[in-house]
């Protein structure tokens, strides 16, 4: 066997997610399924934060270009995603 092959066999006998994970088929959709949702959701949110008009609301800058900028820049990171929907998405839905 390869040593590849011998890491992968020892991290799931050690690794007790992985382990589970390993032999329960369903709780792999699951995570899968979680994890899509929130790549979908931050998708959504990098998405809504360049075609957004920064004109009336969400003011870092004052200039209406520099804020998209520097919102999408902060919508890169998953928490930031998480800021953006609160500070911004939430208070003003409509784009």
């Amino acid at each position: 066997m390869t040593d590849a092959r011998h890491a992968m066999i020892d991290a799931i006998r050690y690794n007790p997610i992985v382990k589970a994970i390993a032999e329960n088929p369903l709780l792999l959709f699951l995570v899968m399924g979680i994890g899509g949702v929130i790549a979908l959701a931050w998708a959504f949110l990098l998405l809504d934060c360049l075609i957004r008009n920064f004109d009336r609301h969400a003011h870092i800058t004052g200039k209406p270009k520099l804020d998209k900028l520097v919102w999408f820049g902060i919508c890169l990171t998953l928490a930031g995603a998480v800021v953006y929907y609160f500070k911004v998405r939430r208070k003003a839905p409509h784009i």
